[in-house]
Order: structure tokens, then C-alpha cells, then sequence
């Protein structure tokens, strides 16, 4: 299954189900608010929910701003990739932990996990900006650099002061992870199933597949040798005449 199939079953704040994060299976959740269960101060809770498990019927706790806050050992956003380079996992996985309490932090290890992927791709010192558009130059598609751009802006933000606030968003950050998903596809994994599927053709038609390559890259050689001598041949007959 794909990053761009894959559905997100991570929990989220008001969803009927999810994978719960005691048990870690698929279940129907049921919800309450805090205040109901009899808080002795009610406004520390203002709004705060409870999401009970169907299947383990362990119960986690929601902020009145939709963040996860225990169990402390969720981890929100969707599976990585399979395909994921284990050292961009790790920080994945990292960014993972840390959403519930600080989503600023999760989007500035995304963007280093970003950061170090679009190394292994593009090796060297320059600034993830200059090999974003290096990798436009050898054919990123449309898609992925604007994932790429999105991780990139949005986790310098949570870095530095800028234009967008992560505090109080409860999207931004974590659709950033799908995002970082849909990188990986593009990149890694659709290369890898359509070599894959190329590898499987029988000899014989990758043979005929090599020829006409190599026929092609003659006729080209060719077309542009009897360009340059035809050029050549006008240069000199107007230098003759003049």
C-alpha cells in the first residue's frame, strides 16, 4: 500500500475510531467530556475529552485545543513509509512523540528528517533550498516539491519568528507527516516498484528495449553532427562572400 492510499488510523481528537494507543488496535472509540466525569475544578478542564478504547477500554486525555496528552507514549500521524530510510525514521518516529506536547518541535524535526533524506538524494553542502532545486532540475515532479517546500518553510517557522504560528493549529503540523510520506513515494518507493516491475519483463523484450535506446541516441549524435556541419557550411559561405 502507498503513501498516497494508506489511510491515516493514527488517533485524532473527535474521530469514531482509531488505532488506540494502549492496545494499538483498530477500535471504535467512545467520547466524554472531562467536566462530565466530575472534575473538582472545572475550568482547568475547559473542554477538555476523554477517549475511551472499545476493545482494551483504557482511556486517553484531550486537551481543550485537541492534543493528545496521554497515554505519553502516543505516537500520532500516520505510519512512515516502508521504504523510509531508517536514519529519516528515526527522527519521523521522534517528531511522533513529542506532537502531543509541542507540535513546533515535531514540525522542526520533520524538517530536519526532510532535510536528511534530501541528502541522501542530493549529497553535498549546499542549503536544502539549492537541492530542492537541483533535484526540480533532474525531474522532481510538481507534487513532491511542493511537499518538500511545505515541510521546509513550515518547520523553519517553528524554528525561527515568522508568518505562521503553530501553537494553536491543530492541522498544520500533523498533516505535515503525510507530506513527508508522499515524499518518500515519489522518490523512493515509485522508483523502486516501477524498477521492479521493469526487472520482471522477459530478456528478450529488455533487449529490444536497449536497442532502440541505443538507435535513438545514434540518430541523435547523428542529427546534431549534421546540424553543426551545416551551420558550419553557412558561416563559411558568408564569410566567402563577403
Amino acid at each position: 500500500m502507498t503513501a498516497e492510499t494508506e489511510t491515516d488510523r493514527s488517533p485524532k481528537h473527535g474521530a469514531s475510531a482509531f488505532d488506540c494507543p494502549y492496545c494499538g488496535v483498530y477500535a471504535v472509540q467512545s467520547w466524554a467530556e472531562v467536566n462530565s466525569w466530575g472534575a473538582t475544578n472545572k475550568a482547568l478542564f475547559w473542554k477538555w475529552s476523554w477517549s475511551e478504547c472499545c476493545h482494551c477500554h483504557h482511556a486517553a486525555l484531550w486537551t481543550h485545543d485537541k492534543r493528545l496528552i496521554w497515554p505519553e507514549s502516543a505516537k500520532l500521524g500516520p505510519k512512515p513509509n516502508a521504504d523510509m530510510p531508517e536514519p529519516v525514521r528515526a527522527i519521523y518516529e521522534e517528531a511522533q512523540a513529542v506532537l502531543s506536547v509541542s507540535p513546533r518541535s515535531a514540525a522542526a524535526l520533520l524538517r530536519l528528517a526532510l532535510q536528511t533524506l534530501i541528502d541522501t538524494l542530493e549529497p553535498g553542502s549546499k542549503s536544502i533550498n539549492e537541492k530542492i532545486r537541483r533535484l526540480v532540475a533532474r525531474g522532481l515532479e510538481p507534487t513532491a516539491r511542493k511537499a518538500m517546500d511545505v515541510l521546509r518553510i513550515v518547520g523553519n517557522n517553528a524554528v525561527h519568528p515568522g508568518e505562521i504560528l503553530l501553537d494553536d493549529d491543530s492541522e498544520t503540523v500533523p498533516a505535515l507527516f503525510a507530506l513527508l510520506n508522499l515524499v518518500v513515494h515519489h522518490v523512493l518507493s515509485r522508483p523502486r516498484q516501477v524498477d521492479s516491475l521493469f526487472d520482471s519483463l522477459p530478456e528478450s523484450a529488455k533487449s529490444a528495449i536497449e536497442r532502440r535506446d541505443s538507435d535513438n541516441v545514434v540518430e541523435i549524435k547523428n542529427s546534431t553532427r549534421s546540424g553543426s556541419v551545416k551551420k558550419r557550411s553557412a558561416v563559411e559561405k558568408n564569410a566567402a562572400g563577403s
